[in-house]
């Protein structure tokens, strides 16, 4: 069981020209941005909630074996303006992720009809086993 645990804020945006991609994420304990995030063998990745805001976008949390060759979407979060000024998403369950042997990732990846700027924050907390 997974009994160490850091609560990280990971920030990214659409890069405003493309109708597709990947985010890369930046945190403040990061020196660069990267495009997933890596879960430790035995180790535990719970998202606890989203902030969204910019123009309409579908963000999807993806999934990934290092042996894999697809992502799996695991969570969709769709984002309309005209609708809400912003999203703020708080888990009160978490998503789980585990990681079996130290292969898994996640990534955000986010699809517009017209390429514009959005933003994401998730926060998510990395547990690694005792």
């Amino acid at each position: 069981m997974s009994n160490f645990g850091e609560m990280i804020t990971f920030r990214g945006a659409t890069d405003g020209a493309a109708l597709t991609g990947s985010i890369p994420l930046t945190a403040d304990i990061l020196q660069a941005a990267i495009t997933s995030i890596r879960i430790p063998r035995g180790g535990v990745l719970k998202i606890w909630g989203y902030r969204v805001s910019g123009a309409k976008s579908k963000f999807d949390v993806n999934f990934k074996k290092l042996t894999a060759s697809a992502d799996v979407p695991i969570e969709t979060l769709a984002f309309d303006p005209a609708l809400d000024s912003s999203i703020n998403l708080e888990k009160r369950k978490p998503i789980l992720v585990r990681g079996l042997v130290g292969q898994e990732s996640i990534s955000i990846g986010w699809t517009q009809a017209v390429a514009a700027l959005s933003y994401i924050d998730i926060d998510i907390e990395i547990c690694t086993p005792a």
